[in-house]
């Protein structure tokens, strides 16, 4: 082993070496990088997966995150969106039944007011109530 260290020393020279090692520590090893877990052994972390595969996994898991937090605001706002409309289509729709009951009752006063009117003028006939349950409108 030192045989083959003191070849390569002596090949590529100290400032070789110091390149190599400075390569390997920004670049690391090709494939080793992707070796699942080996970014949490310390010393095989700086020279086996490289300090730019470091920072680039770093980035990415930020990215990530933040575009995982702006698709989960985006259903978010969807949602309160939906809800406000149907809220606005509720509130509609408790209107307009409040006004067609208020109508309903100011038809029956009336209806009420002309069956009054009705029983007082002689010669005039009007339904009773045995005629209107067997027509079926009560």
């Amino acid at each position: 082993m030192t045989a083959v260290l003191s070849l390569i020393l002596r090949i590529l020279s100290p400032a070789g070496v110091a390149a190599v090692l400075a390569l390997l520590f920004w670049e690391g090893i090709p494939f080793v990088n992707q070796i699942p877990f080996l970014d949490r052994i310390p010393i095989v972390r700086e020279f086996g997966v490289g300090r730019v595969e470091l920072e680039r996994r770093k980035a990415v898991e930020g990215l990530v995150k933040q575009s995982e937090l702006d698709a989960l605001s985006a259903v978010l706002e969807q949602e309160r969106a939906k809800a406000s409309a149907a809220e606005a289509m509720a509130t509609e729709a408790r209107n307009r039944a409040a006004a067609l009951l208020q109508l309903k009752e100011t038809q029956r006063a009336e209806i009420d007011r002309l069956t009054e009117l009705a029983k007082g003028t002689l010669g005039l006939s009007y339904p009773t109530e045995e005629d209107l349950t067997w027509k079926g409108s009560r």
